[in-house]
Order: structure tokens, then C-alpha cells, then sequence
């Protein structure tokens, strides 16, 4: 059987840092963030701009659950095509509160893998990564790190400098 083609996610770094800025403010509880983007190419996604989901959009917010209303997920994709955008994937924070650097994962917990079919359902089959974020607080700050999920073939994330 043929290996599937790389699939490639071209996302600014800045958008990262803005996610880790705002995930440390929420900390413990978990946030969510839509990425909208272009296909350059058939394997290529090129991401350009980034929506959190504010706190009075968000229909439930704990230490493991973060969940945005339908209605602000509806809107973000209104807002897409406007801009001739699409959602192309989403990110969301995995939080731990265990003291002495111990990581919580930041592979997609069951439900993250539940939840896959309903958000392609949503963005008409053009959601295609999820991303999470690992917030651990350890004895002197939180330290964060972050994962790439294809939901399509392998994903190979290229930082890049948009305009």
C-alpha cells in the first residue's frame, strides 16, 4: 500500500505565542482557537489568522473540558468566507496543575477524537489538524508546548513569517 502524500501546515509562530499568551491567562481552565486558512496546493495549508473563542462564547471551560457555543462556531465560519477563508483546523489547551514538571500530554485526549467528526461536518470537510497545547505549572512558571494532528495524512508544520 502507498504511503499518503506529507500534508503541510504553513502557520506564523506569532499565532502560537498569542495562543500561549492567552492559554497562560486562562490557566487552569482550557481555551479553544479556530485557525483560518487557504489550500495553496491539493497537500498544502497556509494558515492566516488565528480566532480565539472568547470567554463568554465558551459554553464550558474546566480544567479538562473546553467547549465553544455552536453559535460562536457558526459565526467564525461566516467570518471566514467573508474573507474568502476557510477553517482549516483548531487548537486547544490541555492544562495541568501537578507541581515538579510533570507534562500533561499533548495528544488528543478520546473526546478530542469524538469531537472530529461533528467540526468537519461544521467547516464542510475542510477541517483538517487539530493542534493542542500543553500547559504544565511547574514550581517557578507555566511552560507550554504544542502538537500538530493530522485529521488527513501525515502533517509536516512549517513555520513561516506571513506578512
Amino acid at each position: 500500500m502507498p504511503t499518503p502524500p506529507a500534508f503541510e501546515i504553513r502557520c506564523n509562530p506569532k499565532l502560537i505565542q498569542e495562543f500561549r499568551h492567552a492559554a497562560k491567562k486562562a490557566f487552569p481552565k482550557e481555551i479553544y482557537g479556530v485557525f483560518l486558512g487557504v489550500f495553496d496546493e491539493p497537500d498544502v495549508v497556509e494558515v492566516v489568522e488565528m480566532l480565539l473563542c472568547p470567554k463568554e462564547e465558551t459554553v464550558r471551560a474546566t480544567q479538562w473540558v473546553v467547549m465553544p457555543s455552536e453559535s460562536w462556531l457558526y459565526k467564525v465560519e461566516s467570518a471566514a468566507q467573508v474573507d474568502d477563508l476557510v477553517v482549516v483546523g483548531d487548537i486547544h489547551s490541555h492544562c495541568s496543575t501537578k507541581e515538579n514538571g510533570f507534562y500533561c500530554e499533548t495528544a488528543p485526549s478520546e473526546g478530542d477524537w469524538s469531537s472530529v467528526p461533528h467540526y468537519q461536518g461544521l467547516f464542510k470537510g475542510n477541517y483538517t489538524f487539530m493542534a493542542i497545547m500543553a500547559l504544565n505549572k511547574g514550581e517557578t512558571k507555566i511552560r507550554t508546548k504544542v502538537n500538530f494532528w493530522p485529521l488527513l495524512p501525515p502533517v509536516k508544520v512549517i513555520w513561516s513569517e506571513n506578512e
